[in-house]
C-alpha cells in the first residue's frame, strides 16, 4: 500500500478495493492512525453505538461498514460531527488518512483534524454527493475534483469557499437574528466591520426591496464601501416581482 501525499496532518493513499489494518499500519508505521471514508475489512466488529469504529488500534469514521446500520443516508461527516461535539478534534500525533477525495473524504478529514468545525452544512454537502445528487457548492467543487488526488488542492479550496463564503453568509443571517440590520420602508442596510460579498446578502433578506451593505474602506480616514443588491425587482409603476429562478 503506497502513500501518495501529505497536507496539514492529512495522507492519501492509493485506493484499494481490500483495505487491511495491518496494510494500513505498515504503510504508515509507528503512528496513530484515523481512517476517514473508506471500509477496512472486518472493522464493523469494532462498531460502537455511536456509529465510530475502532479496530486493532484503528479509529474509524466510516459509513461503508456492512451492517444495518450504516444502511441509510449515514455519511462520514455526520460521523465526524458525532466524534468530535463528543470528543474534539484529534491530537496532532494522530494521522488521518483517506484514499479518495471526494465530499465525504476531505470534510470528514478536516473536521477530525479541526481545521473545520462540526457542522450540518458540511454533512449536508457529503450527502448531497453522496446519496442525493443535489447542487452544494462544496460538492460540486470536490465531486470535480476527486480525479485530480490533488489533497493540498483540494483542501486549500474547501478552506477558502469556508472562510470566504459560507462564514459570510453565516455573518449576515446572524446580524438579521440579532436585530441589527437597520430598515428604512423596505430598505434594509447591513453595516459590517470586514468587506463581504454583499451578492449573498438578499438570501438572507428575500424581504427586502433594496439591501444595502457598507463597511469601512482600509486606511480608517477613507470614505465607506457601499455595495446594493436585492432579491426583487421593480417594474416602472413600482410593482414588485420576484425574478424568475436562475438555470
Amino acid at each position: 500500500m503506497k502513500t501518495e501525499s501529505s497536507y496539514r496532518g492529512i495522507t492519501l493513499i492509493e485506493k484499494r478495493a481490500d483495505n487491511t489494518a495491518d496494510a494500513l499500519k505498515a504503510a504508515l508505521p509507528n503512528r496513530k492512525l484515523c481512517i476517514c471514508d473508506f471500509y477496512v475489512t472486518g472493522s464493523e466488529a469494532g462498531l460502537r453505538p455511536d456509529g465510530i469504529i475502532t479496530h486493532q488500534d484503528l479509529l474509524i469514521i466510516d459509513h461503508h461498514a456492512p451492517v444495518p446500520a450504516m444502511r441509510h443516508q449515514l455519511t462520514s461527516v455526520d460521523l465526524a460531527n458525532t466524534y468530535v461535539r463528543n470528543h474534539g478534534p484529534l491530537d496532532p500525533d494522530v494521522e488521518i488518512v483517506i484514499n479518495h477525495t471526494d465530499t465525504d473524504a476531505v470534510l470528514s478529514a478536516l473536521i477530525m483534524r479541526g481545521i473545520l468545525e462540526p457542522d450540518a452544512e458540511y454533512a449536508a454537502a457529503a450527502r448531497s454527493a453522496d446519496h442525493r445528487g443535489g447542487t452544494h457548492v462544496l460538492a460540486e467543487l470536490l465531486q470535480a475534483l476527486e480525479k485530480d488526488r490533488d489533497l493540498e488542492r483540494a483542501v486549500t479550496l474547501v478552506r477558502k469557499i469556508v472562510t470566504r463564503r459560507i462564514r459570510v453568509r453565516r455573518l449576515l443571517a446572524s446580524k438579521v437574528r440579532s436585530g441589527e440590520v437597520r430598515w428604512d420602508g423596505d430598505v434594509a442596510t447591513f453595516i459590517l466591520d470586514e468587506k463581504v460579498d454583499a451578492g449573498l446578502a438578499p438570501a438572507v433578506l428575500p424581504e427586502a426591496a433594496a439591501i444595502v451593505v457598507a463597511s469601512p474602506m482600509e486606511g480608517g480616514d477613507k470614505p465607506w464601501r457601499i455595495r446594493v443588491r436585492s432579491s426583487v425587482w421593480l417594474t416602472r409603476s413600482g410593482t414588485r416581482i420576484r425574478p424568475p429562478p436562475s438555470s
